[in-house]
C-alpha cells in the first residue's frame, strides 16, 4: 500500500483513469494531481492556479469548496474539472494544458457532477491503445447547485442543451416572501449525472 502526499487540502475527488495506468485526485486547495501508483508516491503531474497557465480559480478552501467534481474521458486523454464557484476546465493528459473553459453555471454555485459520453464511438482509445486524434462526438454533462444540467460539445466548448428544475409561478403570489420561495424552488440543486454504459449512449 502506498501513501501519496502532495495536496494541502482535503481530497474531494479521485478516480483511476480508464487505461488503468494512472490515478487522478482533486482537492479543496484547488490542485489536481496525476499519479502513477506503480512507479512513485509523488505526482507525475500537478496542476494548481498559481503554476498552471489558464487553470484559474475554483473557489478554494477560504471560499468553502475548491474542486468539487472530476471526470476522465473514455480515452484517458482529457479530464474535466469543476469547482465550487461554477468554473469548469478541460485539461489534456498527461501534458496538463488547459484546452477548454466552459462557462454556463452561475458564479459561486458549486459544480457537483461531471460525466463524459462518446456518443459516436469515435473518441475512445484506438485498438493499439493510442488516444484518438479527434474529440468528434465527445460530450460532457455537468450539473450544479444552480439547478442546471448542461450538455457540452467538448470539441467546440459550446453548450448543446440545458435543462433545469422548474415550477409554475402560478403556484406563488406576488409578495416578497412568495418571490423568495419561488427563487428557492427554481434553484433546486442537481447533484449528479451518470453515463449509461456502452453500447447504449445516454446521460442521466
Amino acid at each position: 500500500m502506498g501513501v501519496f502526499t502532495s495536496h494541502t487540502g482535503a481530497v474531494n475527488r479521485g478516480q483511476f483513469l480508464p487505461n488503468g495506468k494512472y490515478l487522478i485526485t482533486a482537492a479543496e486547495d484547488c490542485t489536481v494531481c496525476l499519479w502513477n501508483p506503480s512507479q512513485s508516491t509523488q505526482p507525475v503531474l500537478k496542476l494548481s492556479p498559481g503554476t498552471t497557465s489558464q487553470f484559474g480559480n475554483f473557489g478554494g478552501e477560504a471560499e468553502g469548496g475548491g474542486i468539487t467534481a472530476l471526470a476522465v474521458a473514455p480515452a484517458s486523454n482529457l479530464v474535466a474539472i469543476g469547482g465550487s464557484n461554477g468554473a469548469i476546465r478541460i485539461v489534456n493528459l498527461p501534458q496538463g494544458h488547459v484546452v477548454g473553459v466552459l462557462k454556463g453555471h452561475q458564479k459561486d454555485e458549486s459544480v457537483e457532477g461531471l460525466a463524459f459520453m462518446d456518443i459516436l464511438g469515435l473518441a475512445g482509445p484506438k485498438p493499439n491503445g493510442d488516444a484518438p486524434s479527434s474529440t468528434k462526438g465527445l460530450l460532457l454533462a455537468s450539473c450544479a447547485t444552480d439547478g442546471k444540467a448542461i450538455v457540452w460539445d467538448v470539441g467546440s466548448g459550446t453548450a448543446r442543451c440545458e435543462v433545469s428544475h422548474d415550477v409554475s409561478p402560478l403556484a406563488f403570489g406576488s409578495g416578497m416572501a412568495d418571490k423568495a420561495r419561488l427563487t428557492s424552488f427554481l434553484q433546486d440543486v442537481i447533484t449528479s449525472v451518470t453515463p449509461h454504459p456502452a453500447p447504449k449512449r445516454h446521460l442521466f
